[in-house]
């Protein structure tokens, strides 16, 4: 975004501001995967971000879910009804599937990273 600093370690700003609760999630995820796979091409560390925005829609699907949950059991007045948790339940299971697809992705391109940077390695010393 135009006027905006770009974000630490490359990562891309796809949540707008990263100024709340939300871009410290975003951080803190992103900065877990660049930790567990090492440093990140710029695919992969677009691929981390799109992980840690999955991850931060996640968290709003659980926490919705929690609240709609709590209303039932103790809420006074209007509560949600039972196809009302089942929807946010499979909203939470669907935003958990995509997290999951993310990192798989980030995976998988910091396996190819790896292994084009060892067979270079390999070039080099022959």
């Amino acid at each position: 975004m135009p006027g905006r600093h770009p974000l630490k370690g490359g990562a891309a700003r796809l949540l707008g501001s990263h100024a709340g609760a939300d871009g410290k999630a975003f951080r803190r995820v992103f900065d877990a995967v660049v930790a567990r796979y090492g440093p990140l091409d710029a695919l992969a560390r677009l691929e981390a971000s799109r992980a840690a925005a999955a991850w931060v829609s996640y968290e709003a699907a659980q926490r919705a879910l929690a609240a709609a949950r709590r209303a039932r059991e103790r809420g006074k007045g209007r509560r949600p009804d039972a196809r009302t948790i089942e929807r946010l339940s499979r909203r939470a299971g669907l935003q958990e599937a995509g997290y999951a697809a993310a990192v798989a992705r980030v995976e998988a391109l910091a396996k190819a990273t790896r292994a084009a940077d060892v067979a270079a390695a390999f070039r080099e010393r022959a």
